[in-house]
């Protein structure tokens, strides 16, 4: 996924399809790991990655997720946070 670090929009959009994915996803008994290089995220970003999954891998072991936000506030919050940077802008 490194074409997603070439625009910096894209990259807080994946955070708002990766919310409403884990929401469509939650309604499957499936498993679905995100793959990718976290240390390429931001600080802002991976924070937020961090709360819209209900798990994460956390040295190796996959363990419940304690900073986990439901989809419907973690996508309120989202909108916030960009109403916020766009009234600044």
């Amino acid at each position: 996924m490194d074409w997603l670090f070439l625009d910096k929009p894209a990259t807080y959009n994946l955070l708002e399809y990766e919310a409403r994915l884990n929401h469509v996803l939650s309604k499957h008994n499936d498993p679905v790991i995100c793959n990718y290089d976290p240390s390429k995220f931001g600080r802002n970003c991976s924070d937020g990655h961090h709360a819209d999954a209900p798990a994460c891998n956390h040295r190796g072991l996959l363990r419940e997720n304690p900073f986990f936000v439901p989809h419907e506030q973690f996508l309120h919050e989202m909108r916030e946070r960009r109403l916020s940077r766009t009234a600044v802008a």
